[in-house]
């Protein structure tokens, strides 16, 4: 009913298909690449992880992007993204995709070849994006009941946490989740116990929007900040937390930047006390007991702090399939004892694909990173020149290669 896989794309696998070898890039952009066919009912979510090893098997391992259903395409601003490179100083030299399948009606011969796009620069950027994740993202509460009826549940991550920053960051995008017995989220931003903004979605809906993205401008965290989540669910006596398709969990992902070294990335139900927060559960009557509004709030944000403005990138045609080698296995980072009935949800091999360089003209004041995919490719001083380097089932690479 439940499976997770993963693939490993080791250095060696990311520099053979157009990464630079000896040298660094940003990853800023990323768009998801489904498979229409039936398979795609079956994809519950995909995660991208990062990893400072060449091979994957470092502990250095860090969440790059997850995808759920109704989730756009991802742009980084302008200032920053994802690097890649030598070891050292918070850079990635490894990916590993995992994908969560469901299958409950156990069907067979599923073959699914859904996987991504990552759009990068070789021309590097100002900043590197770290990820944020608050309440329970390690989902601590596995196997504990959600509780009959409309609960509440809320997580608190200490201002403790964020003390242990070297900085101020930006954060630039908020990520809600829950699964599909969640009703509302809600998440809080305290500074010396006064509340400065409050992002939420009154109407939660895991078929429309599994990573629900927050209607706000971007806002600076300072160190000392702290956190409280909340998530209500509509539940029955046999529902529980956990890993699974049927079960719940509750996360809020801050993505920001600069990206913050040697900090725990992870607040609320964390694993270090500094970030360990408290947790309480409420039973309620009803759905009217939830606080929630009519519709959709926007978010109350930092009014000093300039809205993102800038687009997401347009999906460039379908790629086409070339040779056959894959990437490296990898295990999934998930207890084996969880349930895995699924039928081949992946196929073996990955295959490869390359697209010539399309070109696009920037004007003075544009960032040439963030065009979207134009025509042929050239060499001529002052355009911006992109390669596409495809692999399916795992990661879709597109580099951006400024010409000046």
């Amino acid at each position: 009913k439940t499976m997770y896989k993963s693939f490993c794309y080791t250095k060696d696998d990311l520099v053979a298909q157009g990464l630079p070898s000896d040298g660094s890039a940003h990853i800023i952009g990323i768009e998801s690449i489904l498979d229409n066919s039936n398979s795609i009912t079956n994809v519950h979510h995909i995660l991208v992880f990062t990893n400072e090893d060449p091979t994957c098997d470092g502990e250095g391992e860090d969440l790059m992007f997850a995808w759920a259903f109704g989730q756009r395409n991802f742009q980084a601003p302008s200032p920053a993204g994802f690097r890649f490179g030598p070891d050292g100083d918070g850079a990635f030299q490894s990916i590993i995709m995992e994908f969560h399948y469901d299958n409950p009606e156990f069907k067979n011969n599923i073959v699914d070849n859904s996987g991504f796009r990552f759009y990068y620069t070789t021309k590097l950027r100002q900043h590197d994006i770290g990820i944020f994740e608050l309440a329970d993202p390690k989902v601590s509460l596995i196997g504990k009941k959600v509780g009959n009826g409309v609960t509440q549940h809320t997580f608190s991550c200490p201002g403790s946490c964020t003390d242990n920053f070297s900085e101020d960051v930006t954060v630039f995008m908020e990520a809600l989740h829950m699964h599909a017995l969640g009703e509302r989220m809600v998440s809080t931003h305290f500074r010396n116990d006064e509340v400065l903004r409050e992002s939420s979605v009154d109407y939660y809906d895991f078929s429309q929007a599994g990573m629900y993205a927050a209607q706000q401008n971007e806002y600076v965290l300072k160190r000392g900040d702290g956190f409280e989540i909340t998530c209500y669910f509509k539940a029955g006596s046999n529902d529980f937390f956990g890993l699974g398709s049927e079960n719940e969990m509750c996360i809020n992902f801050l993505v920001y930047y600069p990206k913050q070294l040697g900090v725990d990335n992870n607040c609320g139900l964390a694993s270090t006390n500094a970030c360990l927060g408290s947790y309480s559960k409420t039973t309620l009557g009803s759905l009217e007991d939830t606080g929630r509004e009519f519709g959709m709030r926007q978010a109350i944000s930092d009014p000093s702090v300039a809205p993102i403005d800038a687009p997401v990138p347009s999906p460039p045609s379908s790629p086409v399939v070339g040779s056959s080698q894959s990437p490296s296995s990898y295990p999934s980072s998930y207890p084996s004892s969880y349930p895995s009935s699924s039928p081949s949800s992946s196929p073996t091999k990955a295959p490869l694909a390359m697209t010539n360089a399309p070109v696009v003209t920037p004007t003075i004041d544009e960032d040439p990173s963030t065009f979207p995919v134009a025509s042929s490719s050239s060499s001529t001083a002052g355009i911006t020149c992109i390669s596409a380097i495809s692999i399916l089932v795992g990661s879709v690479f597109l580099g951006i290669n400024e010409c000046f």
